[in-house]
């Protein structure tokens, strides 16, 4: 009998081993595909410095490394690749590209990942080598329209520009990848705006975020629209409108980029408010640029500007005291020198 309860007791004592073996496995599998879900959801999010975070815990923890097939870590350096990409950190960009072609078995789609890469390659200028690049696209099946999306880009890098709006023209046409369409629209926009020509410029770049929402896009969209409209009669119904377009791709831009809303954008933004007499908006902005920028002299310039426009010349001479005081002895060739040393000098006399 003792040796039977010996027997039962050892079997037991297995058993309990193999539940825990098993649970902590389970554990790890469900810990992994969390992990990995993570990183898929930040690259969707637009959250690409933490793609880079979580997929290299993931490639480096110990407890995951079973899971680490090749079609997991050709997808995994893909998508940090492209986040890269986005982040125009194209040398970054290249190498995760190189590391995700050593797993290239593993796509179905092999031709995209060495037309991305050639596009990275162009955008550091390094055209010959960005052909080589797509001649290994050739070889794994893409196609003409596949081309014409690092062909553009050639042609726009080398300033032909006339070449890179035919090739545009032909993706655009035969393609419905709408992340490359929003490329090939914005290539297009700054080739318009080369020209002079803004509101087709304008409507390139309206195109390329109803493609894909992204910052680039609306910002690019609203600088032209400010571009084109600046100087002309505020008194033009169609000018109103224009600037009221502008306004309000600033604020979408701002409301759903705002890590991405650069020093320009917050200037554009609260000036183009203070042109629409929205001066609430505007003071707000640049207040809150000045708190960013807190020894740049422009914020409190167009700060005083604004001030002015509402007849505020307590807050006005105070602001255009702080930004002559920040300008210091800047460059008098600044084309905002000469209105801020006259608003100055207005308050306080000559210097």
């Amino acid at each position: 009998m003792q040796g039977i309860a010996s027997l039962i007791f050892i079997s037991m004592l297995t058993f309990g081993v193999f539940l825990i073996l098993n649970g902590h496995s389970l554990k790890e599998s469900e810990s992994f595909q969390a992990a990995y879900q993570s990183f898929v959801s930040c690259y969707d999010s637009g959250k690409y410095d933490e793609v880079q975070k979580r997929g290299n815990e993931i490639l480096t923890k110990s407890a995951y490394k079973k899971y680490l097939t090749d079609d997991v870590k050709g997808k995994l350096f893909y998508t940090m690749a492209n986040s890269y990409y986005e982040m125009k950190e194209y040398d970054k960009a290249c190498n995760m590209y190189t590391e995700t072609e050593k797993y290239i078995p593993t796509f179905d789609n092999k031709s995209e990942i060495f037309i991305d890469h050639s596009v990275a390659l162009v955008q550091q200028g390094k055209i010959d080598e960005a052909v080589g690049v797509m001649k290994k696209a050739k070889e794994n099946g893409a196609t003409d329209t596949d081309l014409s999306f690092v062909n553009a880009q050639i042609s726009f890098r080398n300033r032909d520009y006339a070449a890179a709006q035919q090739y545009i023209v032909n993706y655009l046409n035969n393609s419905s990848d709408s992340s490359k369409q929003a490329e090939m629209y914005v290539l297009s926009g700054q080739i318009y705006e080369y020209y002079g020509d803004y509101v087709t410029a304008a409507d390139a770049y309206d195109r390329s975020y109803e493609c894909k929402h992204n910052a680039d896009s609306l910002r690019r969209y609203a600088s032209v629209l400010n571009k084109y409209a600046s100087g002309k009669s505020i008194n033009d119904s169609k000018i109103i409108d224009l600037y009221k377009q502008c306004r309000d791709a600033y604020k979408k831009t701002y409301d759903n980029f705002k890590d991405e809303f650069d020093y320009y954008d917050y200037i554009n933004y609260g000036n183009v408010c203070a042109v629409l007499q929205d001066y609430d908006t505007s003071i707000r902005i640049l207040r809150e640029l000045s708190e960013k920028y807190k020894t740049d002299f422009r914020p409190y310039f167009y700060l005083a500007k604004t001030y002015k426009m509402i007849n505020d010349d307590v807050s006005a001479k105070e602001n255009i005291a702080l930004a002559m005081q920040y300008f210091g002895s800047g460059d008098k060739s600044d084309p905002d020198y000469p209105e801020l040393e006259r608003i100055y000098v207005q308050y306080y006399g000559n210097r």
